[in-house]
């Protein structure tokens, strides 16, 4: 298992940062934002773009000064309250980075936090097996303890993405039961939520480990994987006590194709209308169920995530 990192004061010296400021945010938003149904957190997936500048950030900051400070500016965005942190599957982050994110976004704020890829990948880049997959006190001390110390009740859910890895049927049963075994050790004290990126996850043995462990499948709009009407039904996902999207990757393109195509997300460059008329739906149903929603966007999804989330807005309010 890896040693536990240096603690981490933030990305960049503090002194040598500008800070990110807030546009003049249009009236209509925040008409927007009051429409909503209740108990519905809107966010994006990372928020360190400048390529927002108008729609989220003021002047001209560069992604250093919004990695570092631009929480602040975006937490001012009437629809958005609520983001994904990414930087956390790649390495462990520390408590004290955490509970920065946690005072820059204030009240009323939440975060979807990826566990890191060393607890949710089954093989090393160089095929070997991980000794650290699903491991319990890799993931406590390194991802667990940080993210729930630093952000308190500002955390909405970790999210154990699970990468796509050709599975059998023997295989899947044996990884079913070590996450079974994983998720007791948790007991229900860390807000867990699992995203696959296979379709043949879509199965009765995964529904039923995470329904015995109260844990949401995170629906996931991403190419590759069916609808996500399909994936909720397959997942029980109307049963479960919150919903958690993820709109991710636009269809039949590649996440580095999106990233040259639509950078820097500052267009609706391929709306997705179903997909976006597809999360509408199941936001609604669970909020006539009095059951919250989370649902976090990627600019790699339409264009830009912040647009996005804004007509997404647009069609919940219609509705």
């Amino acid at each position: 298992m890896a040693k536990k990192p240096a603690p981490q004061l933030g990305l960049f010296p503090a002194q040598t940062m500008s800070r990110a400021h807030a546009p003049a945010h249009p009236a209509r938003l925040t008409r927007l934002a009051a429409a909503l149904p209740p108990r519905v957190s809107l966010g994006t997936s990372s928020w360190s773009f400048p390529g927002w500048r108008g729609l989220v950030y003021d002047g001209q900051p560069d992604e250093r000064v919004l990695a570092q400070d631009g929480l602040c500016a975006y937490r001012a965005h009437p629809l958005l309250n609520a983001v994904g942190v990414d930087r956390s599957f790649y390495a462990p982050v520390d408590e004290s980075v955490f509970a920065t994110y946690r005072d820059q976004a204030g009240p009323g704020f939440s975060f979807l936090v990826k566990m890191g890829q060393q607890v949710t990948r089954r093989r090393l880049m160089d095929g070997r097996d991980n000794p650290d997959f699903l491991d319990e006190r890799c993931a406590q001390e390194l991802w667990v303890e940080p993210i729930t110390r630093g952000l308190g009740d500002a955390l909405n859910v970790v999210l154990l993405q699970f990468s796509p890895e050709a599975t059998s049927a023997a295989e899947r049963a044996l990884v079913c039961r070590r996450l079974d075994r994983f998720l007791a050790h948790f007991e229900r004290r860390v807000p867990f939520a699992i995203e696959v990126r296979n379709p043949e996850w879509l199965h009765e043995e995964l529904a039923q480990v995470l329904q015995s462990h109260g844990v949401l499948f995170c629906l996931n709009a991403i190419a590759k994987m069916p609808p996500i009407a399909v994936q909720a039904e397959r997942m029980g996902v109307l049963d479960q006590e919150r919903l958690v999207v993820r709109w991710m990757l636009t269809a039949d393109m590649t996440y580095q194709g999106a990233r040259e195509a639509f950078a820097p997300f500052d267009q609706l460059l391929r709306p997705d209308p179903a997909t976006r008329d597809a999360i509408a739906h199941f936001v609604w149903r669970f909020a006539g169920l009095e059951r919250s929603s989370l649902v976090i966007v990627n600019n790699k999804a339409e264009g830009c995530a912040p647009l996005s989330i804004a007509a997404l807005a647009a069609l919940l309010a219609e509705r």
